[in-house]
C-alpha cells in the first residue's frame, strides 16, 4: 500500500509501516510503539475499503486512553481485487465483507478486540 501512497506523492520519509504484525489488533498494538518513538500524533492508515471500519474500530479501542491522543483516519486502498459498488455479485467479496460484519459484530456485542476473533467461518452464500 505503500507504493499507492508515493503514487501520490507522499514522500517515502513520510510512510512508516509496521510489520511484524499477523492482524488487525497486533498490527495495531505494535504501531503504538512506532507512534511513541517518533512522536506522532496524527496517524492515517490505509487498508482494504471493505476494512477500514474494523480497523478504525480497533485503533479507537487501543488507543482510547492514549496520552497524547491520536488522531485516527482511515482511507481505503485503491485495487482491482476488490469492487466495493458490486462486492455481493463475487463469493470471495461476499466472504471478505460478511467475515468483517461478523469481527465488528463481535466486537460490538462482548467489547473483546482480541487478536483472532471466534469468527472464522462464514457460511457460501
Amino acid at each position: 500500500m505503500a507504493f499507492q501512497a508515493i503514487k501520490y506523492n507522499v514522500e517515502e520519509t513520510d510512510i512508516v509501516i509496521e510489520s511484524n504484525s499477523h492482524d488487525t489488533y497486533e498490527n495495531i498494538y505494535f504501531t503504538t510503539e512506532i507512534l511513541e518513538k517518533h512522536d506522532i500524533e496524527d496517524i492515517i492508515i490505509v487498508t482494504s475499503n471493505y476494512h477500514q471500519r474494523r480497523t478504525l474500530l480497533t485503533a479507537q479501542h487501543l488507543w482510547e486512553n492514549h496520552n497524547p491522543p491520536i488522531k485516527i483516519q482511515t482511507v481505503g486502498a485503491i485495487g482491482n481485487y476488490f469492487d466495493s459498488n458490486y462486492w455481493w455479485k463475487n463469493e470471495d467479496q461476499r466472504y471478505f465483507v460478511l467475515s468483517e460484519w461478523g469481527k465488528i459484530l463481535y466486537s460490538m456485542v462482548t467489547g473483546k478486540y482480541y487478536k483472532t476473533t471466534p469468527i472464522t467461518w462464514i457460511p457460501k452464500i
